[in-house]
């Protein structure tokens, strides 16, 4: 299965992130990356 956590700025997405993280410690994080030039 996979997740994904979105909303707007400011609105507690990484304060989920962390409380389901917690509850479920084997589930593994994929890290976002962009391959364009920032």
């Amino acid at each position: 299965m996979i997740y994904y956590i979105f909303g707007k700025s400011a609105s507690g997405k990484d304060t989920i992130y962390k409380r389901l993280k917690a509850c479920h410690p084997d589930w593994k994080e994929v890290t976002p990356y962009t391959t364009r030039p920032i």
